[in-house]
């Protein structure tokens, strides 16, 4: 029987108004992200009530001794992020350290405060060096590495704090099992990552992955084995000696480290002495809420956590928030600002060459 097209819509439409349609993968995600931006504002606003005006009175009350000295720690962290970046781009790239030092702003400091971080700084880095000449796949590659290393960095740093703070008995017994396992896991996932590293199949089965996925307008390659172990071999030609990846891996702990005595000094401005291994604790689980995805820097989330952390170990919560507030000032705005200038010193640096260039063309002359 031939069905007419308005019959066979009334029918579609009588189908759909039976059945109820099931969210969207997308749609879901968009929830769950939007339900995740308001608990970790909600939490941020609770730890702002009250306390506010005691914490501004606390900050005003700061030793810019140290606030000078956590501005020089910020600094000497995003130096070695460059450090990181430009060992990993240093074969026949032409990447000098200002232009490493400048990505590093872009795609880690001006990208931490944007929505979806950290696509939009690695994206902005991107157009950045290739402006400069630099080809988009050894900057991806370079980016890639740099991340992988920072990545691992803080995974193996924050093993290592809640081992010492285990062993230094400032973690409760009841709880240090949990702690001792769940370092254990990190350290577990530290050295599974230099496995996927050091061998070409990770990557093949990546390559296979994206082939059988097909997704629109993406280049399939003809043979995605080959394609896995031709980015293996280029990925490891660019990182170069065994050495190298050694240095690298050093300055992207130095990186965390620096960051960390930001937040040690930040505290210290304002009074308040706390054993490292608490400190570093506590500076990585504010990093880890910074990592919640959708917001930006992790608004809400660290200034919730990080209060509250200090708070338990004896820190008095306006102070513990005066320095939250402090170091979020000196290690997520000040980079952002530095990165932003680069942006804009760039659009006018591209004007005014586009004027030059107006200014010498044939018309002008005419």
């Amino acid at each position: 029987m031939v069905t007419s097209i308005p019959a066979r819509q009334a029918e579609g439409r009588g189908r759909s108004s039976g059945h109820r349609r099931l969210p969207s993968a997308g749609g879901l995600a968009r929830l769950l992200a939007v339900a995740a931006i308001v608990v970790a504002l909600a939490f941020g606003a609770r730890a702002f009530v009250g306390q506010a005006p005691a914490a501004l009175a606390a900050l005003a009350r700061a030793d810019l001794r140290w606030v000078g000295a956590a501005i020089a720690a910020e600094a000497a962290s995003y130096a070695l992020i460059a450090a990181v970046f430009q060992r990993t781009a240093r074969s026949g790239s032409g990447i000098g350290w200002w232009l490493s030092l400048r990505t590093a702003f872009l795609a880690f400091g001006l990208g931490n405060i944007l929505p979806g971080s950290p696509a939009p700084g690695i994206t902005l880095a991107t157009l950045d060096l290739r402006r400069q000449g630099v080809p988009p796949r050894r900057t991806g590659i370079a980016l890639g590495w740099t991340t992988w290393f920072l990545a691992r960095a803080f995974l193996g740093l924050g093993a290592t704090a809640a081992i010492i703070a285990v062993a230094e008995g400032h973690i409760p017994e009841r709880h240090s099992e949990v702690v001792l396992a769940f370092a254990s896991f990190l350290l577990a996932t530290v050295i599974l990552t230099a496995f996927i590293a050091a061998h070409s199949r990770p990557l093949e089965w990546t390559a296979l992955a994206l082939a059988r996925l097909r997704w629109p307008g993406s280049a399939v390659p003809t043979d995605p084995r080959t394609a896995g172990q031709q980015w293996h071999a280029e990925a490891v030609a660019a990182l170069g000696s065994r050495k190298n990846g050694e240095l690298a891996a050093m300055a992207a702990v130095g990186a965390w480290m620096a960051d960390a005595l930001c937040l040690q000094f930040a505290l210290a401005a304002l009074g308040v002495p706390l054993p490292f291994d608490l400190l570093l604790l506590g500076y990585c689980a504010a990093i880890a809420a910074s990592c919640i995805p959708f917001l930006p820097g992790g608004a809400g989330a660290v200034e919730a956590v990080l209060p509250a952390l200090l708070h338990g170990w004896g820190v008095p919560i306006e102070t513990a928030l005066g320095g939250t507030l402090a170091w979020r000032a000196l290690s997520l705005l000040l980079p952002a600002a530095v990165g932003a200038a680069f942006v804009a010193g760039s659009r006018v640096a591209g004007a005014l060459s586009a004027g030059r260039s107006e200014l010498h063309s044939p018309k002008a002359a005419e």
